[in-house]
């Protein structure tokens, strides 16, 4: 599995809308369920959300018990909220073929968010 930087947009940004005392219902974004819970896996892995990926017995469905989004998760997504900026940071990567690790696009959409702001605010 190739790690999905769209997917795990899709699911940090779900994240975000439900309210603090709800638990976040599984979606599997148009995937394979179980590439979902391996992206799961990978936000708490990387930090991004805290909480404990369960599985169930089918092994395809599952859900993350106290699910919350951590600092760095919120860095995260005020940085890439701006599909803008996420698309344009994306395609200028592939232009130069670059591939980005996690810190390089977090990096990569702040800097284009500033550069979005100095230019729009001179």
């Amino acid at each position: 599995m190739k790690r999905d930087m769209d997917l795990i947009r899709e699911i940090m940004q779900d994240i975000e809308k439900i309210p603090a005392s709800d638990e976040w219902d599984f979606k599997d974004f148009n995937r394979d369920p179980i590439e979902v819970r391996k992206h799961l896996e990978l936000l708490v892995d990387a930090k991004l959300i805290s909480g404990e990926v369960v599985i169930d017995l089918s092994g395809s469905k599952c859900w993350v018990n106290n699910i919350a989004i951590t600092w760095l998760g919120y860095e995260f997504l005020d940085a890439s909220r701006s599909s803008k900026i996420w698309n344009e940071v994306k395609s200028k990567a592939i232009e130069k073929g670059v591939s980005l690790t996690f810190d390089g696009l977090l990096q990569a959409l702040k800097v284009a968010a500033q550069v979005g702001v100095t230019l729009a605010f001179g």
